[in-house]
């Protein structure tokens, strides 16, 4: 395996782990071409990048056809940050109106 796929199995697997362990139950694909995690109970998708230097415009791109797309920069600099959750604001409103 390729350091790159290397370095994006790590964090699917780590998010996988996470979000299990946490009560929400989720399956790995592992497929180039299928989604990166599935949400068993409601069936979303999600896309999971860990770059060295996330371009902005890419967001669009990866978060197409998927539901939740979670982002890692690797670099030096960013080492230490936070997994980042993006999705459309539709979604999130969702989400709000679950909780509420």
């Amino acid at each position: 395996m390729n350091k790159h796929r290397q370095k994006g199995y790590k964090l699917e697997h780590f998010l996988e782990k996470f979000f299990n362990e946490n009560g929400i139950e989720v399956k790995r694909r592992g497929l180039a071409y299928e989604e990166d995690l599935v949400f068993i109970k409601t069936g979303e998708k999600m896309e999971v990048k860990n770059r060295k230097n996330a371009n902005l415009s890419q967001i669009y791109e990866f978060l197409e056809g998927n539901d939740y797309l979670a982002i890692k920069q690797t670099s030096r600099k960013h080492r230490n940050m936070p997994i980042l959750i993006v999705m459309k604001l539709e979604k999130f409103l969702e989400l709000l109106r679950r909780l509420h």
